[in-house]
């Protein structure tokens, strides 16, 4: 005698393999696209830091302590430590 599709071992061992599966891909696809966006926004960043250099702004930018640095190979953006009683209070109202 034949099992129904709900009895087969097979069948619900699949089923229960696809059922811890969704939670994991939809983490997933939610960290991709939100790397896709940080992606993007560095895209944008450093195209206006490509325009400045080129409009002549270089030499006043050099002034400035380095604001870039090679991490695995990737430039980044430094961001400057805040000086003693400057900005303590900037998370209490986010």
């Amino acid at each position: 005698m034949r099992q129904s599709a709900l009895e087969d071992p097979r069948v619900v061992h699949q089923r229960v393999d696809q059922a811890e599966r969704d939670p994991l891909e939809e983490d997933l696809v939610k960290r991709l696209a939100d790397m896709r966006v940080e992606r993007d926004e560095l895209v944008v960043a450093e195209r206006v830091v490509q325009r400045i250099s080129q409009q002549g702004f270089g030499e006043y930018l050099s002034l400035a302590p380095p604001s870039e640095a090679q991490v695995g190979g990737r430039s980044v953006l430094l961001i400057p430590a805040r000086a003693a009683g400057v900005g303590e209070d900037a998370g209490r109202y986010a």
